[in-house]
């Protein structure tokens, strides 16, 4: 109905292209992406805990040597199972915000572009009348 009456582009042309260059979109899909990574670094392993270095003097052999000891934390395999279906859970509602903020600004789009549509027809045929009456006004003018 759109590209019939405006003789424009297509409704699916005009809501892609507007869900494109929306910047709320875009805003929204960064955001998305920054929060995704910060889980991402949540449930990475951290660096190590701490760093020792113990040099050992007057071993039995009369050797000098040392020690370096490195020591992290680790978690047990179901909480960080646990923690994994915590960061998807939290990732799949960040797509459903963004995929509920991106129905609603294509909806109010396509309900633009037929309110202009109905626009647009109206007033071509509104055009259509005037050029009627018109020509009638001419008619019968001319025929007294």
């Amino acid at each position: 109905m759109v590209a019939v009456c405006a003789g424009a582009q297509s409704l699916p042309a005009i809501l892609a292209s507007i869900e494109k260059n929306n910047t709320r979109l875009a805003a929204l899909a960064s955001e998305n992406a920054a929060a995704v990574a910060q889980l991402g670094s949540e449930t990475s392993i951290v660096g190590p805990t701490s760093v020792e270095y113990s040099p050992f003097f007057g071993n039995a052999d009369g050797l000098a040597s040392s020690e370096l000891i490195v020591s992290q934390e680790f978690d047990f395999p179901t909480l960080g199972a646990m923690r994994k279906q915590s960061v998807n859970a939290q990732r799949h509602v960040l797509d459903l915000q963004y995929q509920t903020e991106r129905r609603d600004i294509v909806l109010e789009a396509k309900k633009l572009c037929y309110d202009i549509s109905a626009a647009v027809c109206t007033r071509n045929l509104l055009d259509q009348r005037l050029l009627t009456a018109d020509s009638l006004l001419v008619a019968t003018t001319t025929s007294k």
